[in-house]
C-alpha cells in the first residue's frame, strides 16, 4: 500500500517502484529515465575506452552529483525542489537513478567534447560552463512541464522563473560545471600526474583522493561563484535573477574569448587536421536532443499526465520561514505550499477527487498536469534551444579542429 510504502521510503536508502505504475501515471518520465540511463550506460562505455583519466571523470561526476543532492535535501534553506518517483530511488525517495546518472553523463560528455578544442586552462572549465548549461536548457524547460520534478512555490532563490524554471537553475549548471572541471584537472595535473610512472598502489591512493576531492569541493566552489554577482545583486539590490544569468553567461563567454584570443595571437599558422570522428559522444548528443525534440511535438496534452511521489508540503498558507542566504542575509518563503493560492502554473488539482487538493500536512501526494497556454509557442521553444544545441556541439565534435603551430 502507499502507506507501508512512505514507511519503507522513510528508512531505506534505497526503494523500487514498479515500471507499470509509471507508465499508466506519465509516460514521459518513464521513457525520460530510460534514455538518460541509456545515454549513462554509452557515456560510461566511452569513458572506460579512453582510459583512466575518463573514468576517473566519470565517477567524479557521479560523486559530485550525489553530493550536490544530498546537501540540497538535508539543509532546510536550499531544500526547495523534489524529484518524481522513479523505479530506483535513493535517499528516502528523494534522490531517483537517472538524476545521479545525469550528473556524469552530462558533465562527462561535455567536458570531453570541449577538450578536443584544446583550449587554455582558463577557458576550458568556462566553455565547459556554457556548454553544460546549452544541454540543460530543453531538458529544464520539458522536464518541469511533463512534471518530472516539482519546485518550491515562493523560495526566493528560484523564485524568477523561465518557462517555468528558475533562472538559478541555469545558474547552477554553469557554475557547478565550472567549478569541477576546473578542480578536476587542477587535481589531476598535480596529484595523478603521469600515470604510467606509478605503481598499482600509488595509482590507486592518488586517483581516490581525486575522486574525493572533486566529489567534495566542486559544489562549494559553485557556490561561491553564486556569490559576487547572484547573493549581492539579487539579495541586495533585488535585481530579477535573467539579467544576472546573462551576466554570468557574459562572462564566462568573454573570459573563454579573451583567453583564447591572448593564446592565438601568439601562434602565426595554422592547418586543418581531420574531421572528428561520429563517436559515442555524437551519440549521447544527438540522442539527448532529439529526445526532447520527439517530447515536443508529440506529447500534445501534458494535462493528461500526472505525478504521485513527496512534494511540498501543503499547509496554512500564512506561516512563513526564515532562510539565510550564503551572504548571510535573511531571507522568507511560505512554509508550506498554499493549495488555494499558489503561482505554479505546470500543475493542479483536475485529476483528484472533486478537483480537490490533498489535505493539509500532506507531504506525499498528486499533482496533475495542466494543458500548453500555447504549444507552438513551447514546441518553437525547445527545438530552437535543442538546434542551437545541435549546432554548438557539431562545431566541436564534427567540423575540422585546427592545430595551431608555434613559430620560433
Amino acid at each position: 500500500s502507499e502507506a507501508s510504502s512512505k514507511r519503507r521510503g522513510s528508512i531505506m536508502f534505497i526503494s523500487f517502484r514498479h515500471p507499470r505504475e509509471i507508465l499508466d501515471e506519465n509516460p514521459t518520465f518513464l521513457i525520460c529515465t530510460s534514455v538518460f540511463q541509456l545515454l549513462a550506460l554509452l557515456s560510461l562505455i566511452h569513458a572506460v575506452r579512453s582510459g583512466p583519466r575518463g573514468f576517473l571523470l566519470w565517477i567524479s561526476a557521479l560523486g559530485h552529483g550525489f553530493t550536490t543532492e544530498a546537501i540540497s535535501y538535508l539543509l532546510p534553506d536550499i531544500d526547495s525542489f523534489w524529484h518524481s518517483q522513479s523505479m530506483v530511488m535513493f535517499l528516502n525517495r528523494r534522490l531517483p537513478l537517472y538524476i545521479a546518472l545525469y550528473y556524469p553523463t552530462v558533465m562527462y560528455t561535455t567536458n570531453t567534447a570541449i577538450e578536443r578544442l584544446r583550449l587554455t586552462s582558463l577557458a576550458h572549465p568556462l566553455a565547459v560552463a556554457l556548454a553544460d548549461v546549452i544541454m540543460d536548457f530543453p531538458y529544464d524547460i520539458v522536464g518541469i512541464k511533463c512534471l518530472w520534478w516539482t519546485w518550491h512555490d515562493t523560495d526566493p532563490n528560484i523564485f524568477d522563473r523561465h518557462y517555468s524554471v528558475p533562472w538559478t537553475s541555469y545558474l547552477f549548471h554553469m557554475t557547478f560545471a565550472s567549478s569541477l572541471s576546473f578542480l578536476f584537472n587542477i587535481t589531476w595535473n598535480n596529484i595523478v600526474g603521469d600515470i604510467q610512472r606509478l605503481t598499482w598502489l600509488q595509482k590507486a591512493l592518488r586517483l581516490s583522493c581525486c575522486f574525493i576531492l572533486v566529489s567534495l569541493l566542486s559544489m562549494p566552489l559553485g557556490v561561491l561563484q553564486f556569490i559576487p554577482l547572484y547573493h549581492v545583486l539579487h539579495d541586495i539590490y533585488h535585481i530579477h535573477t535573467e539579467v544576472i544569468t546573462f551576466i554570468y553567461v557574459f562572462i564566462y563567454g568573454y573570459g573563454m574569448w579573451s583567453s583564447e584570443r591572448k593564446r592565438r595571437s601568439q601562434e602565426t599558422s595554422s592547418q586543418l587536421t581531420e574531421y572528428s570522428k561520429f563517436d559515442l559522444l555524437s551519440v549521447i548528443v544527438f540522442i539527448h536532443y532529439a529526445f526532447y525534440v520527439f517530447l515536443a511535438l508529440f506529447v500534445a496534452h501534458p494535462e493528461n499526465l500526472k505525478s504521485t511521489g513527496l512534494h511540498e508540503t501543503i499547509g496554512n498558507c500564512s506561516s512563513v520561514s526564515n532562510i539565510t542566504s550564503t551572504i548571510g542575509m535573511t531571507l522568507q518563503k511560505k512554509t508550506f505550499l498554499c493549495a488555494s493560492n499558489y503561482d505554479e502554473p505546470v500543475f493542479d488539482w483536475h485529476c483528484l477527487p472533486g478537483g480537490r487538493p490533498p489535505s493539509e500536512l500532506s507531504r506525499w501526494y498528486t499533482v496533475c498536469g495542466t494543458p500548453h497556454p500555447n504549444r507552438a509557442e513551447f514546441v518553437v521553444v525547445v527545438c530552437t534551444f535543442c538546434m542551437l544545441g545541435l549546432l554548438f556541439f557539431r562545431e566541436i565534435l564534427w567540423r575540422p579542429s585546427s592545430k595551431k603551430v608555434k613559430t620560433n
